[in-house]
């Protein structure tokens, strides 16, 4: 479900959780 309005905080909390993840791993 994409929703338009939420598209660029999805996109912003995907991408900080991506980096999160990284880190993690490292």
């Amino acid at each position: 479900m994409d929703i338009p309005q939420l598209d660029s905080t999805s996109s912003t909390t995907s991408l900080v959780e991506s980096r999160f993840q990284l880190i993690n791993t490292e």
